[in-house]
């Protein structure tokens, strides 16, 4: 049986995927979740209008598509 974790989500509502730019790197590269997606996983997000999702911590957030449930699901191949 699998252990369940269970992770505190916001919805950003100021942020959208077009316009919001996070680090990606230690030399202060910033990409938008719709490039950063696109470079990473080749996967094109269609609804890049709507709000980000922001998991992790506020030290080290990580910010998720709406329509992608679970990242952890794509290859990094």
């Amino acid at each position: 049986m699998n252990a369940l974790t269970f992770v505190n989500i916001s919805i950003s509502t100021y942020h959208t995927f077009l316009s919001f730019r996070f680090p990606v790197d230690d030399k202060g590269t910033r990409q938008t979740v719709v490039q950063y997606f696109w470079e990473k996983y080749n996967y094109r997000l269609k609804y890049s209008s709507w709000p980000c999702l922001q998991a992790g911590s506020d030290s080290r957030p990580v910010y998720l598509p709406m329509e992608v449930p679970y990242p952890s699901s794509f290859s990094c191949s």
